[in-house]
């Protein structure tokens, strides 16, 4: 995800570009296809790239570990500096790291790769989910819930009402069940 902006970095601030994205991104060993749009306006220091990238990703249920596809909406609000000044060529600042910046190298080409894989990282979910309604494995057989019924017998009261069970045998009756 390669943009040239050495027109728009020569312009005054407020100058836009807008370009339509479709392109591949390595992702975990894996190609996979980032599509969007993508918007630039020239600042006093550099260009805002503004993105809307969508892409497909693939992914373990939390719950069962059926292996399924989930669907990531990313949008990107980041400054790019360049590394020169676009009249003169003198460089700007020499220690942007642009592990910590977005940076327009010395050719004004704005590499958004790295960016769009963080971005790909940061919108995945943290438990994912092949579905809402996941039944996952079974803890006693290790059978997968949304496939078969397992045999099992699951004591559905929380063990750390024991004590209190063990005290007052009468409200074993009420529902002490996990939520």
């Amino acid at each position: 995800m390669h943009f040239n902006v050495s027109q728009l970095v020569r312009e005054t601030s407020g100058s836009t570009r807008e370009h339509e994205v479709e392109d591949r991104v390595t992702f975990r060993g894996d190609l996979i296809e980032v599509r969007g749009g993508v918007r630039f306006v020239r600042t006093d220091k550099g260009v805002w790239v503004t993105a809307l990238l969508n892409t497909q990703v693939g992914s373990e249920c939390g719950r069962c570990l059926d292996p399924y596809v989930q669907t990531v909406d990313i949008k990107v609000d980041e400054e790019a500096i360049p590394r020169l000044d676009p009249v003169t060529g003198v460089r700007y600042v020499d220690d942007l790291d642009p592990e910590e910046n977005l940076v327009i190298d010395e050719d004004n080409v704005l590499d958004l790769t790295e960016t769009a894989r963080q971005y790909i990282t940061l919108g995945l979910p943290m438990s994912p989910l092949c579905r809402t309604d996941c039944a996952g494995i079974c803890a006693g057989c290790g059978v997968n819930r949304n496939n078969k019924s397992c045999t099992c017998v699951h004591d559905q009261r929380d063990s750390r009402w024991g004590p209190l069970l063990e005290a007052f045998p009468s409200i074993e009756t009420m529902n002490l069940s996990k939520n």
